[in-house]
């Protein structure tokens, strides 16, 4: 397995550790609301990284449909990994 594929995997499980627990203090956070949240980093992500190459462009595009998709779906929870994903291409050094 490549470094990248282990990265993805234990961002993805952390990330679903995090989410399952919230602090009782602190304000529900939608799985819809998480997912525009981080739509909008993507695009920061891609506004600040025009260096981007075409193939880290590719995967980005593949993993913003696919959440874009799921988001559509209902499936906002699914959603927010791929636009993860996606955050994560975007702000890789080319």
């Amino acid at each position: 397995m490549s470094i990248k594929t282990l990265t993805i995997a234990g961002l993805l499980s952390s990330g679903l550790l995090l989410s399952a627990v919230t602090p009782s203090f602190a304000a529900p956070v939608t799985a819809s609301d998480a997912y525009q949240d981080a739509v909008v980093k993507l695009q920061q992500e891609l506004k600040t990284n025009p260096s981007i190459s075409s193939s880290e462009h590719e995967q980005i595009d593949i993993n913003s449909q696919m959440a874009t998709w799921l988001h559509q779906q209902g499936k906002d929870a699914q959603a927010l990994e791929y636009i993860n994903l996606a955050i994560w291409d975007a702000g890789l050094p080319s």
